[in-house]
Parts: C-alpha cells; sequence; structure tokens
C-alpha cells in the first residue's frame, strides 16, 4: 500500500512538473490535459489516504509472526492484511464460541 501511495506522489509530482512547463511554454492544450491529470491523480491520493484504515486499528504483530503470514502471502498469492483480518476473526469466533479467556486479563 505504501509503495502505490509513493508510486502516485511521484505520478503526480510528474505532471504538476509538466503543468508548470507547458504553462511557462505557452502551450495551453497540453497544460488543460497536464492539470486534468494532475486533478485526477489528487482526488486518487486523496481517496487512497482517507480509505486507509476504514476503521481498523493498527495491529502489532511479532516478526516471527510477521515472515510466517509473509511468506504464506507468497505462497497463496493472498494480501497480508487478508491473511491477518482472517486470523483475528476466527480467532474471535473461537473466543465466543467457547468463552476462552483473553490475553489481556
Amino acid at each position: 500500500m505504501a509503495k502505490r501511495r509513493a508510486l502516485m506522489v511521484a505520478a503526480l509530482a510528474l505532471v504538476v512538473v509538466g503543468a508548470v512547463d507547458a504553462a511557462l511554454d505557452g502551450v495551453w492544450d497540453l497544460f488543460t490535459v497536464f492539470s486534468a491529470l494532475a486533478v485526477a491523480l489528487g482526488v486518487l491520493l486523496l481517496l487512497d489516504i482517507a480509505g486507509h484504515g476504514r476503521g481498523r486499528s493498527a495491529v502489532t504483530l511479532r516478526s516471527d509472526l510477521y515472515r510466517a503470514v509473509r511468506r504464506r502471502s507468497r505462497f497463496d498469492g493472498e494480501s497480508v492484511d487478508a491473511l491477518v483480518d482472517r486470523a483475528i476473526a476466527f480467532e474471535v469466533r473461537l473466543r465466543e464460541r467457547e468463552s476462552w479467556p483473553t490475553s489481556d486479563g
């Protein structure tokens, strides 16, 4: 996710530079195209930032668990976030079904 956002920021920077260059040269049709691209990339970047997390709280994993999840993600092709979400949901269902004591108290 961070790679996608960094790529979007880099693309937005290049488009803004292109728009400024087109404006300085007086090529207004190219300036219009670059400006429209800049607005579209800016909106997509803001939507990406606003949609990040969507009400989920961050979960810190031990490094060995993270390595295992990352390895499984590469093997299955499923994202790390999806694997962790599924694991947490599974644990919650087990605790609800069996009334297991929680680790926090």
